[in-house]
């Protein structure tokens, strides 16, 4: 299913309002005069606000997961359209270090730390076990990016498409223009926003992932999970530090994650992934969506 305007997630406002059938929750929502609530997320779009004399960069980090080297220059190019540089953490493959020092000898921004990485626990371990720490107790707001090549994917231009699709929203471009300084801006006017992604047409949920979700949730004192949700699909996020802690404190060590090569769903890794959008009003926060008009998937 396909989401009708940025922002809108019309199962949400099914489950949360008792669907009535044949009826499109959509429709209802519109005879209802577009109600308020978690169906309908604030959007980000390229007419938001700048505002960076409000922003203190120092207590911005971006963590970049450059298993692919090769991509990690695009990836520097977009940020390059924004006026905040982030601290970068770098995570890579074993051996890959100097070719990722080379990639950010031009960054005028500071570079915390380049550490070499198992094969292991994708993005998310680099994340949450070993840059996690640094990032909840030092820094207000970060970034979340990783270069994507979807291997099991035989159509190269989804996932081309897909990938830009991902950084233009969360970055910036040609499209997009500044859209981490926009993000950021939001996220510094209201310090209850907890994530911000970009706001994928498609409506995807648990998949085969509610009972690896529900053995996390669980660990979190969290005990229902709502069969309607949002999430960052894709995994590429800017969000709060407190509100990472909250996966940081589960204290998962790199043997904890599943090993390679890994389904395509179905593990605790997709689980996360869902779980980071989720859990938002569960636990205090509220979250947004990015949407740069022309650019979709």
């Amino acid at each position: 299913m396909r989401k009708p305007v940025p922002g809108c997630n019309q199962l949400i406002l099914a489950e949360d309002d008792g669907w009535a059938k044949p009826e499109d929750p959509f429709v209802r929502f519109l005879k209802a005069g577009r109600p308020v609530g978690p169906w309908m997320l604030p959007v980000i779009d390229t007419a938001s606000p700048v505002g960076v004399d409000s922003i203190d960069p120092t207590r911005i980090a971006l963590h970049l997961h450059a298993f692919y080297v090769e991509e990690l220059q695009a990836v520097l190019k977009r940020l390059r359209r924004n006026v905040i540089r982030p601290t970068l953490f770098v995570s890579t493959g074993d051996g890959k270090e100097a070719r990722v020092q080379s990639a950010l000898d031009d960054y005028s921004g500071p570079v915390g730390e380049i550490r070499a990485v198992p094969n292991h626990g994708r993005d998310i371990a680099p994340l949450l076990t070993l840059f996690g720490p640094t990032l909840v107790q030092e820094f207000d707001i970060f970034g979340h990016l990783h270069t994507k090549r979807s291997l099991h994917a035989t159509n190269r231009r989804t996932i081309d498409a897909w990938t830009s699709f991902l950084m233009e929203n969360l970055l910036g471009g040609e499209s997009g223009g500044a859209m981490s300084d926009r993000i950021l801006t939001a996220m510094t006017e209201d310090p209850t926003l907890g994530i911000v992604y970009p706001d994928d047409p498609n409506i995807l949920e648990w998949t085969e992932n509610l009972g690896p979700a529900q053995n996390v949730a669980e660990q979190m004192y969290i005990t229902h999970l709502h069969n309607h949700f949002s999430f960052p699909m894709g995994n590429m996020l800017w969000a709060r530090s407190t509100y990472l802690d909250r996966f940081v404190t589960l204290g998962l060590c790199w043997e904890d994650y599943p090993a390679e090569p890994l389904p395509i769903d179905g593990t605790s890794l997709h689980a996360i992934e869902r779980l980071l959008g989720a859990l938002l009003k569960r636990i205090g926060f509220g979250k947004a969506v990015t949407n740069v008009g022309g650019v979709t998937r």
